[in-house]
C-alpha cells in the first residue's frame, strides 16, 4: 500500500512538471500580436481653418465640385462627396464657397484620381446672371483647368500666342479706407478721367523696379491691391513676378480701367508708340444677357520690351 501510494506521488508529481513545462513552452513559442498597420496622418491643410466644411469629407464615392457664374467670369465653387440624393442648390449658395484657384489646392490636398472626381455647373438661386458660359464646353473646358483636372483648352493658348504683348487684368476696387472721390480726380496714374467717355483711361508706365515701389506706395493708399475676383489674380499676387532681373529687358504699363459692372470684361487689343507717346487700345467685351449690377474696377497690365518703352515719356490708353 506504502508503495502505491509512493508511486501515485511520484506519478502525479511527474504530470505537475510536464504541464508547467507545456505551459511555458507554449507561452515561449507563441509570437506576440502584429499591430494593425495605421495610415500615416494626414498633415492639415493651412485653408482648413478657413473652409472647414471641404475637408476631411468621406471619398469613398469621390467627389464632386458644385460650380456657379455670378457674373461672366466669376465663377464660386462648392466641395461634397460624391452622392446619388438631391442637392439642395440654395443651401449651397449660401454655404462656404471659393474660386477656381482655392478649390484647386483643396483638391490637391485630397490627392485623388481625376476620374474620382466630378465638376457639376449650375445656376445659383442668388444670382440673376444666366449666361451659358460653365454650360457651354468651352466654359467648362476652361474650368477643368483652372482645377488642375483638364488640359489648357486650345482656343486660350490660341488667344494668349497672338496676343500682341502679355498683360492681365487684375481686380483694383477702391480702398475702403480711401477717399474714392480722388480716385476720379487725382491718381498714382498719370491721365484725366472722362465722365462722358469711360472709354478713356489713365494709364502709367513703369521703366524699373524704383518706379514700380513708387508707384505701388502711391497705390496703396486708393486701392485694395490684395483684393481680387474669384478666378481673377490679385494686383499684389501679380506684382511679385516683376523682379529688377525682369526690367532689364522689359517694363510695364498700368492701365487703369472703370466699369458699370462686373460681367464686363476687357482685352489689349493694340499697342502703339507714336513719337514720345504709347497708346494702349482696349477691346471691351460686353457678354449677352443680364449684367451684373456692380460697379469694377480694374488694372490691366501691359509688358513691353524696353527697347520700345525707353522711347517714350507719355501713355494713353482707350
Amino acid at each position: 500500500m506504502v508503495h502505491f501510494k509512493k508511486s501515485l506521488t511520484f506519478i502525479l508529481a511527474a504530470l505537475l512538471v510536464l504541464f508547467a513545462v507545456g505551459c511555458t513552452s507554449s507561452e515561449t513559442e507563441t509570437p506576440a500580436p502584429t499591430p494593425a498597420p495605421t495610415e500615416p496622418e494626414k498633415i492639415a491643410h493651412p485653408l482648413a481653418e478657413q473652409y472647414p466644411a471641404f475637408f476631411d469629407l468621406d471619398t469613398t464615392n469621390g467627389l464632386t465640385v458644385y460650380a456657379a457664374n455670378f457674373a461672366q467670369g466669376h465663377t464660386v465653387c462648392s466641395l461634397l462627396p460624391t452622392t446619388d440624393e438631391e442637392i439642395d442648390f440654395l443651401a449651397l449658395s449660401t454655404g462656404a464657397q471659393v474660386d477656381p484657384a482655392t478649390m484647386k489646392e483643396i483638391l490637391v490636398w485630397y490627392n485623388l484620381p481625376k476620374e474620382s472626381i466630378t465638376v457639376v455647373p449650375y445656376y445659383s438661386p442668388l444670382s440673376s446672371y444666366i449666361g451659358p458660359d460653365l454650360f457651354e464646353e468651352q466654359g467648362m473646358a476652361q474650368l477643368l483647368y483652372e482645377l488642375g483636372l483638364g488640359e489648357k483648352p486650345a482656343a486660350i493658348q490660341e488667344e494668349t500666342e497672338s496676343s500682341i504683348f502679355p498683360y492681365t487684368l487684375c481686380w483694383a476696387d477702391a480702398s475702403e479706407s480711401g477717399d474714392h472721390a480722388l480716385r476720379y480726380t487725382y491718381y498714382p496714374i498719370t491721365g484725366t478721367y472722362d465722365y462722358k467717355n469711360e472709354l478713356t483711361y489713365p494709364a502709367i508706365g513703369v521703366k524699373n523696379i524704383q518706379e514700380l515701389k513708387s508707384f505701388l506706395s502711391l497705390a496703396n493708399g486708393y486701392f485694395s491691391l490684395s483684393a481680387s475676383m474669384p478666378g481673377k489674380e490679385s494686383f499684389h499676387t501679380l506684382i511679385k513676378k516683376y523682379d529688377e532681373a525682369f526690367f532689364e529687358s522689359s517694363g510695364l504699363v498700368i492701365v487703369y480701367i472703370t466699369s458699370s459692372s462686373t460681367s464686363i470684361s476687357y482685352k489689349l487689343a493694340d499697342a502703339v508708340a507714336d513719337g514720345e507717346e504709347l497708346h494702349i487700345s482696349i477691346t471691351e467685351v460686353t457678354p449677352e444677357g443680364e449684367l451684373a449690377q456692380q460697379n469694377a474696377g480694374w488694372f490691366m497690365v501691359v509688358e513691353i520690351p524696353q527697347e520700345v518703352l525707353s522711347q517714350v515719356n507719355y501713355f494713353s490708353a482707350g
